[in-house]
């Protein structure tokens, strides 16, 4: 696993296809209200997983943040 940064979602697809990454992902804050996160991820040809795909991943990312520690404000 490889870690991007902070980078703009259209540089992840980039990275992914020129790196032979077999995905990326993109966490990102999400405009809509609630418990909504946006995510995205890209196949390592540098296009858009199937949407069935991507939810797996996403259901992966959320049980383990809802399992994981609280940050503590600094």
């Amino acid at each position: 696993m490889e870690s991007a940064g902070i980078v703009p979602t259209p540089a992840i697809a980039y990275l992914a296809h020129t790196h032979g990454f077999h995905a990326g992902v993109v966490i990102s804050a999400s405009h809509n209200p609630g418990r909504t996160m946006a995510s995205s991820s890209s196949a390592p040809t540098g296009k858009k997983l199937p949407d069935q795909t991507e939810l797996a991943i996403e259901e992966i990312i959320f049980k383990h943040a809802i399992s994981a520690t609280p940050a503590r404000a600094c």
